[in-house]
């Protein structure tokens, strides 16, 4: 790895005493520990802190401890939001000026936001965060409210085809594939199965000899901590204990699967 300053809770030798932070935590404690050591009043972290919230309940971190404060903390924030492009977005779904909870960020805002991530282009999103011009802003917002109903006809197609496969899995862990499956919609397909069955869930879409897996689980079984005893069949993977995403060679996937429900 080149010489880099790494800023991970989870690193073993962290001190930091609260490990579940959301990656958008991360970079808000980054930012308020730099304005703290230069004592800069140029910037005030709290005014980020929106940002946090919806980061954070997107992020399906579990929200205790710190990310319960954040969140908290955030949604009140979000309702005076000095971001021009939430509060478009939150007129444009009919939330403006209305008390934000995080069930509406869960399922309201942060789809839209994340749609273009999911099916096109992420910096879509990141566009209408950082615009100052509010007909732009309000065009941003319509293109990422047209690319969420795109985003749900995909995920209920999906869905529906995820069903259909499920008599096929007898083991207490789901694990489905199938070619034609966006990757960028799997995690949504992987949440559905696992709150409709309450069981730990790996979705993975097909290409070449290659698979995309995204992973939800329950608060009984650490995702994360299962696939890492499966190392050596991925190519890569990465997330926390209810949430991962994963890489691997398709032909590797029954293996996972045994192993998975061992």
């Amino acid at each position: 790895m080149p010489s880099c300053t790494v800023v991970n809770p989870h690193q073993p030798d962290c001190s930091y005493p609260f490990k579940e932070l959301a990656g958008v935590g991360v970079a808000f404690k980054l930012v308020q520990a730099l304005a703290q050591k230069l004592s800069s009043t140029a910037v005030d972290p709290s005014e980020y802190l929106d940002l946090v919230a919806l980061g954070t309940i997107a992020d399906i971190v579990s929200l205790k401890d710190e990310n319960r404060v954040l969140v908290k903390l955030g949604l009140e924030r979000l309702q005076q939001s000095s971001n021009l492009g939430l509060r478009t977005l939150l007129s444009l779904v009919g939330l403006s000026g209305k008390e934000i909870t995080e069930r509406q960020v869960g399922f309201i805002l942060a789809p839209r936001l994340n749609a273009c991530g999911r099916l096109s282009l992420a910096r879509k999103a990141v566009k209408l965060l950082l615009s100052t011009n509010a007909r732009e802003s309000f065009q941003l917002a319509k293109n990422l409210d047209r690319e969420n109903v795109d985003r749900r006809r995909t995920q209920e197609r999906m869905c529906k085809e995820a069903e259909e496969l499920l008599p096929q899995e007898k083991g207490p862990v789901i694990v489905l594939s199938k070619s034609g499956w966006h990757a960028g919609v799997i995690g949504l397909v992987a949440s559905y199965i696992r709150e409709k069955y309450f069981r730990p869930t790996v979705i993975f879409s097909l290409d070449a000899d290659q698979a995309k897996g995204s992973a939800r689980s329950i608060p009984e079984f650490s995702i994360f901590n299962a696939l890492k005893k499966c190392e050596d069949l991925l190519l890569s993977f990465g997330g926390h204990h209810m949430a991962a995403g994963t890489r691997m060679l398709k032909k590797n996937i029954p293996e996972l699967r045994k192993r998975l429900n061992e």
